[in-house]
């Protein structure tokens, strides 16, 4: 019994440690990672791509690297369930984790968010107090 425990604790770690976090930028660039593997992705939701039909927990959407320098590269992505909280925050890191499918589209069993940090939120406050918008 021990034995066989210890074999599918060494089995699923090898699937999922063997899969660093990568930015999208880095997951376009390795085609050798988009085989179908268990991997984590990093990134940040690209503003008005969030769609879903009617009533349905089937979402499409697409990610961009977090330092917002490149939002022409992007990741399509899917998920089937409920969104976590502060899905739809600018400031979120969405971390997926699942697998690129052969439809170009890479299908997230879950969804973590890093919150963001309170001092993200400050420096907004303080350079919007800073550099008011003039109308």
């Amino acid at each position: 019994s021990r034995r066989r425990h210890t074999r599918l604790v060494r089995d699923w770690s090898s699937d999922v440690c063997s899969s660093d976090l990568l930015t999208v930028s880095e997951f376009n660039e390795k085609s050798e990672v988009q085989d179908g593997r268990l991997l984590r992705v990093s990134g940040r939701l690209v503003e008005g791509t969030f769609g879903r039909e009617g009533n349905s927990i089937d979402s499409l959407f697409q990610i961009t690297d977090n330092d917002g320098d490149s939002s022409s590269v992007t990741l399509m992505a899917s998920y089937t369930g409920v969104l976590p909280d502060l899905f739809f925050n600018p400031h979120s890191e969405l971390i997926l984790e699942g697998s690129y499918g052969a439809n170009d589209v890479f299908h997230a069993d879950n969804i973590l968010v890093k919150c963001p940090s309170k001092y993200v939120d400050l420096e907004d406050e303080l350079n919007s107090a800073q550099n008011p918008v003039q109308s």
